[in-house]
């Protein structure tokens, strides 16, 4: 739990480098501006990032701590309970690795790390905090431990060990994760601890940068630290180096290409001299990128980053500074290599550089007395994509970089040429070097250099290791067991075991993994694995004897959603995760421990269990790809049911870059189920049948032209005229977007259907600009089926996020609201009771917000048996009880963590919340 004064954020990102379904051609249906989505529903009507919705967004939590501090502690209120997941296994026909985690950022390693005994090792993670574990080498269990309280967010960019405390316990964080633009939250600025993490103390960051300002400001507002250095013989010198960011506090994108209406700080390299007392910025990197049009995504929105990611400072000479920035190449202060000079100069610039999305990363160590460098080349070309090494860092800039080209002094290692050995180190990111790239080299081996990214070509591998200078490299991210175990993609962070640096610790999108510290020639397998790949026997000749899974009890699951089963809830259920495919809690496992369920893809909001038949399963990922398993999850027999919904060319997405997916059941009608986009579209066959659909429709070997899915638009003829458009006036009816239900409020998509079991005909609907429709022939013929229109301009022009119908009168609904009433004065409101009159045509809203606050609600759930109204908010649970008319905190023990999804099963007394963070949790209403 949090004290009163902190709080904790946690963002939820999108995904790069999921795993592949069939190529299709909707390649803007994307998840990757996730968050922007959610900055445009929060600030709709208004302005992202505009000095209204700003303030709105500056005052939420204190709306919600405001409710916290009021409500009357209560000993006997139930608690809530961890449903996991603390690993996701892999099973036989899953495509996921051995066990997964959140996202991690950054890792750091105590200095004194044992090879029998206690090692500590911390992590920081994306959206789930710090952790920190004193057993690291433990293969079954490392014991965990969350330590972020008093960050004040669980996003983290880096974290950064004090060398001169012999102790290993005086560790800095840099919150803001600085990954990528669409999915990197902004921090709170820099901690120090002392004790190992048990406690945080801010570090002062105002700086006075005169081009800007001449008064103090905050050099990590609105920005994400990606390093912290400490000088080692010196702890009052230290080097912070900063980006810009996507999502915090104020609700800006890191001022990344949106005007703010306040001082945003330069992304660079900043210093201080006096542990933080004052601080000098040292470094602005001086290219911008170049921005490239892009139809898919919003106004405002960047598809690069700006700023600093990576400082290192000489092994030889700490008082010489190396820095990497996007779109940059690499930077050195070097004074005493420059005649005095302390300025930065280019000392390794980016081959093919085109200023959008590139990103050279590096590592220095010492060989044979001089700083060597090894420097990834990162471009989103494929082909320019490779390692090059320097082994006499010890000149003047100009021996490396003449006119922005590198000098002969750069050794080019890797090749396109499968017959060289420098083949097994071209092109490892695919198109993501400035998301997903690593160098690191363990200290005192200066021939060993491991290289981490998306994927080797042909072999796979998300890390590779070279142990000849970087001349050839072996596979890293599988092992040599049979069947060989591999990790996760997209790694992001490696340090080594300090008495073993063979044991190496590799931090990805999913979790932490490590080697044994073994290797074992495999070369013999490569008839089997990979016949005709020149290199194989290379790329086999040393690879770990074992990669050991490290997410047990690491909670840090992004979810989207979560689904519970109605015959068991709390052993059964179903949750969509940032790249990591949808798992489930499948009723078999032991406690806590999840599987997947779904693999492609990243896993959505559309997902869940059929209401009477325990075997039959749906899942979705991008926006409008939609799934149905008939026979238990069973990883070979997933079909696809999204054709006539993907080929009517609907729009997808309420940005430009992502979409508001969702699926409905209809409990009277199991065989049901609603999802929407322009229109609502219905399935009464749970997707197509079974024996077709198996036969045609398989995620692999699916039968090419066959219609996959029969989903059908309600309230207009289908199939759709002929050479019409999602625009067309032929397809307006039906479309509750358009003009066709009035003038006003137009556009945008459906993003609640809902249904209850009181009849077999109502199904209410609301659009993403808060239009809210009742239907009540939702089981007719799906060209009878009509809806009426029935909010009210005095309704909040905003974001509709849920609706839920009484389970015993169709006709009342509760109807929640993201954004700001102080966007919307004369329309105030976050949640409504709805009463439809089916005679007139008409509904009356009553406003339940009562001294709610100023504060978006995510999500709602309704207890018919108690009367009790649940909000899910950006920092917990709420509850407004039958009867009265005060907001207070639902149960105790719950982290403040942003909910995005609760659900009810009020027969079986259970409340069940996703996190994007922090995984599920459940409470006991009885």
């Amino acid at each position: 739990m949090r004290t009163a004064a902190t709080l904790l954020l946690i963002i939820m990102a999108g995904s790069l480098g999921a795993a592949q379904a069939p190529a299709q051609a909707q390649a803007e249906y994307s998840p990757l501006g996730y968050y922007d989505l959610v900055l445009h529903e929060q600030a709709y009507p208004g302005v992202v990032g505009s000095a209204e919705v700003r303030a709105a967004q500056a005052q939420r939590f204190w709306a919600f701590r405001g409710l916290a501090y009021r409500s009357s502690p209560d000993p006997l209120a139930p608690v809530w309970s961890s449903l996991g997941p603390e690993t996701v296994l892999q099973t036989t026909t899953s495509g996921l690795a051995n066990s997964v985690s959140g996202r991690v950022s950054t890792l750091a390693i105590s200095p004194l790390c044992k090879r029998e005994g206690l090692c500590r090792l911390w992590v920081g993670t994306a959206g789930g905090g710090v952790w920190r574990t004193d057993d690291a080498l433990n293969t079954l269990d490392p014991k965990w431990q969350w330590i972020g309280r008093g960050l004040g967010t669980n996003s983290i960019g880096a974290l950064g060990l004090d060398p001169n405390d012999r102790s290993g316990n005086t560790i800095f964080v840099g919150t803001g994760e600085t990954n990528q633009p669409n999915n990197s939250a902004a921090g709170t600025g820099l901690y120090r601890s002392t004790d190992g993490g048990d406690r945080w103390v801010r570090v002062n960051t105002m700086v006075i940068d005169p081009v800007l300002s001449p008064v103090p400001i905050d050099f990590t507002a609105t920005r994400g630290i990606s390093t912290v250095v400490i000088e080692p013989g010196n702890s009052q010198t230290i080097y912070v180096a900063t980006a810009t960011a996507m999502y915090g506090m104020t609700a800006v994108r890191g001022g990344q290409s949106q005007i703010t209406g306040s001082l945003q700080p330069r992304p660079g390299l900043y210093k201080t001299d006096n542990g933080g007392t004052t601080w000098s910025l040292v470094w602005v990197p001086p290219l911008a990128p170049i921005l490239p049009v892009n139809p898919h995504l919003g106004v405002g929105v960047s598809d690069t980053m700006t700023g600093v990611r990576h400082v290192k400072l000489d092994l030889r000479n700490a008082k010489i500074v190396y820095a990497s920035a996007w779109n940059n190449g690499i930077f050195r202060s070097a004074p005493s290599l420059e005649a005095g000079d302390a300025s930065f100069k280019q000392v390794y610039a980016i081959v093919s550089l085109q200023r959008f999305q590139d990103l050279a990363m590096f590592d220095l160590t010492v060989k044979d007395g001089r700083t060597r460098i090894y420097v990834y080349n990162g471009t989103q070309a494929t082909a320019p994509q490779g390692l090059y090494r320097l082994d006499n860092a010890e000149v003047a800039a100009s021996a490396l970089v003449s006119g922005a080209v590198n000098t002969s002094a750069w050794v080019g290692l890797s090749s396109s040429n499968t017959s060289q050995p420098g083949s097994t180190s071209q092109g490892i990111c695919s198109s993501q070097c400035f998301y997903d790239l690593v160098v690191a080299v363990p200290e005192g081996q200066p021939d060993t250099v491991i290289l981490g990214g998306v994927q080797l070509p042909t072999f796979g591998e998300a890390t590779i290791r070279s142990t000849n200078a970087g001349v050839s490299f072996s596979a890293h991210g599988r092992d040599a067991q049979n069947p060989r175990v591999n990790s996760h993609v997209d790694v992001r962070s490696v340090v080594f075991h300090p008495e073993d640096p063979d044991i190496a610790f590799v931090g990805s999108d999913g979790g932490v993994v490590r080697t044994d510290g073994l290797f074992v020639d495999i070369s013999s397998r490569c008839a089997s694995l990979f016949p005709t790949a020149p290199q194989c026997a290379t790329v086999l000749a040393r690879v770990p004897s074992r990669l050991i899974f490290m997410n047990r009890g690491l909670q840090t699951m992004q979810f989207y959603n979560v689904s519970i089963d109605p015959r068991d809830p709390l052993k059964r259920l179903i949750g969509g995760l940032q790249d990591n495919g949808t798992i489930w809690h499948d009723g078999i496992a032991e406690p806590r421990v999840w599987r997947p369920f779904f693999a492609s893809g990243d896993g959505t909001s559309a997902s869940g269990f059929h209401p009477t038949r325990p075997e039959v399963g749906f899942a979705s990922f991008q926006s409008n790809r939609y799934f149905t398993n008939f026979r238990n999850g069973d990883q070979n027999f997933w079909v696809r049911t999204d054709v006539p919904i993907v080929n009517s060319g609907e729009r997808a997405t309420i940005t430009a870059s992502t979409g508001r997916q969702f699926i409905t059941f209809d409990q009277v009608n199991p065989d049901t189920q609603f999802t929407a986009f322009q229109h609502v579209w219905r399935t009464q066959t749970n997707g197509g049948g079974q024996a077709f659909l198996e036969a045609n429709c398989r995620t692999t070997g699916a039968v090419a032209g066959a219609t996959c899915g029969d989903w059908r638009p309600l309230g207009v003829p289908y199939p759709f005229a002929a050479q019409s458009t999602p625009d067309s006036s032929s397809r307006k009816p039906g479309d509750l977007t358009s003009d066709f239900y009035s003038t006003d409020r137009v556009g945008g998509l459906i993003v609640a259907a809902e249904r209850t079991p009181a009849d077999a005909g109502t199904l209410w609907a609301a659009t993403s600009f808060g239009r809210l429709f009742v239907s009540k022939n939702a089981d007719d013929a799906s060209a009878n089926v009509t809806f009426t229109r029935i909010d009210t301009p005095a309704l909040p022009n905003r974001f509709v996020t849920r609706i839920v119908v009484d389970r015993a009168n169709p006709n009342v609904a509760f109807v929640s609201y993201t954004g700001f009433n102080a966007i919307t004065p004369s329309t105030p409101g976050h949640v409504f009771r709805v009463v439809y009159d089916p005679a007139t045509g008409g509904a009356t809203f009553t406003s339940s917000d009562f001294d709610l606050g100023d504060l978006p609600v995510n999500t709602l759930a309704y207890d018919d048996v108690r009367g009790d109204l649940y909000a899910g908010t950006d920092f917990g649970p709420l509850v407004l009880k039958a009867g009265t008319s005060r907001w207070v905190l639902a149960g105790r023990g719950f982290p403040e963590v942003v909910i995005v999804d609760l659900e009810i099963s009020p027969a079986h007394g259970v409340l069940v919340a996703a996190t994007h963070g922090m995984g599920i949790f459940a409470l006991n209403l009885r």
